[in-house]
């Protein structure tokens, strides 16, 4: 397996040496999509909830709730206000706080991999005003959109909530300055990372999709990267109910682009291939039967 792994990256390697005009124009169309889409509405509201986070105010705001979170969906007010991180901030960025989590043994190991696994999507900010306002001219479109993803989120919780979640905080008391510094530090280094994965996702895309039967080559498109493959579907001419439908399938799906940078990125989640894809089409189905109700 490793010798054909081996031969096979070797293709690669010679067919981006010998497209070097097509992973220009790939790379290009990546960072255009990363600074004109990405950055603006992702940088700012990812220091902010990082911050948040770091000096322990959601996780106190969510104690209240704590009782009813922990019986429905087997969550602490700690690990519960990471879910609700999840559905404002998004793919990959939430994925990764997780892991930090992980990483500093705030969470276990099994309970950082079911809240990687289950609170994956979309940003809420991404959600209503990019797809909803700039693509379909309707705030209310981007709200249902929004809705559907988060009641998939929360049936995901519900199915597992036999593994409890329990957040174990940091007994020190957090300096202001020094958690906002950080939350800025790496914030800055996760939006760089999805800025070279999305160059990657879309030049190795570009390099396949020739090679493809037409029909195979349009579903790439659409699933490589979520933020464009939303942007393709508002443009097609598919019926609306049909574009809606299609792009609450992908923001449950979340694109290859996303897929890379979440197994990549969360060294210590030690995350399976294959139960990750499972979860995300099983997102997916949900996602088509409460866009069927929503929608």
């Amino acid at each position: 397996m490793n010798k054909f792994f081996h031969i096979f990256l070797l293709l690669v390697s010679i067919l981006i040496l010998a497209n070097g005009s097509a992973i220009v124009n790939a790379s290009t169309l990546a960072l255009t999509i990363w600074f004109e889409k990405l950055l603006p509405s992702m940088l700012v509201g990812m220091v902010f909830i990082r911050f948040i986070v770091s000096i322990g105010i959601l996780p106190w705001l969510m104690r209240p709730l704590q009782s009813f979170t922990k019986s429905l969906l087997g969550l602490d007010a700690g690990a519960f206000s990471l879910a609700v991180v999840s559905v404002l901030l998004g793919f990959p960025a939430s994925a990764m706080m997780i892991d930090e989590a992980i990483g500093k043994q705030e969470l276990s190991l099994d309970q950082g991999q079911r809240l990687i696994l289950c609170c994956c999507c979309a940003s809420s900010s991404f959600i209503i005003v990019t797809v909803g306002t700039v693509l379909y001219q309707s705030i209310t479109i981007g709200v249902k959109l929004w809705l559907v993803q988060v009641l998939s989120v929360l049936t995901l919780l519900l199915f597992t909530r036999r593994k409890h979640c329990e957040f174990i905080e940091s007994e020190t008391s957090p300096h202001l300055f020094s958690c906002f510094a950080k939350a800025l530090v790496n914030s800055i280094n996760t939006m760089l990372i999805i800025a070279g994965y999305l160059m990657i996702t879309l030049s190795l895309c570009a390099l396949i999709t020739p090679y493809l039967p037409a029909p195979f080559a349009a579903l790439l498109n659409h699933i490589a990267e979520f933020s464009s493959g939303c942007v393709l579907l508002a443009q097609s001419s598919y019926p609306l109910f049909q574009k809606l439908l299609y792009t609450g399938m992908l923001l449950s799906f979340g694109g290859l682009c996303v897929h890379l940078q979440i197994l990549g990125s969360c060294e210590h989640a030690h995350l399976s291939i294959f139960r990750f894809l499972l979860m995300r089409l099983i997102q997916c189905l949900l996602a088509v039967i409460f866009s069927l109700i929503l929608i």
